[in-house]
């Protein structure tokens, strides 16, 4: 029970850049070629968590219409299927928001706030380079 409670935990950390990378950023210690690349790294790790993300919300709508399907089949209460399918959305949406803001968009966010602070000149630039790889 203890190992399944840490690896949720685990999963719902927050992803970001380590400390003294965003400490070295913010206070103006890379060159632009070292930049160039903490921001190909954090492109890579944004476009493959905003992929695994999409196919998780693919999965939990298949999976929840398949079970609404078996209650119907099971030929449960019209009532009762419309009140699961409310709280299965709602349940999922809140999930879903939490893991999109502290999973997906953190090491973006953490990333363009250090650039802001210790490269303002070059911050533009890197938003960009970031928001090309937003669907």
């Amino acid at each position: 029970m203890i190992t399944i409670l840490s690896k949720l935990f685990l999963i719902l950390t927050s992803e970001k850049l380590p400390s003294y990378t965003l400490k070295s950023i913010k206070s103006g210690g890379y060159t632009k070629e070292e930049l160039d690349i903490i921001c190909k790294i954090v492109k890579d790790d944004y476009t493959r968590y905003k992929k695994g993300f999409k196919v998780a919300v693919v999965m939990v709508f298949f999976t929840t219409t398949f079970i609404l399907f078996l209650g119907l089949y099971q030929r449960a209460p019209g009532a009762f299927l419309i009140d699961m399918l409310i709280l299965y959305i709602v349940i999922f949406t809140l999930i879903f928001m939490l893991i999109y803001v502290q999973k997906v968009n953190k090491i973006r966010k953490t990333f363009l706030k250090a650039v802001k602070k210790g490269y303002p000149e070059l911050y533009n630039e890197y938003e960009d380079k970031l928001h090309e790889y937003v669907d």
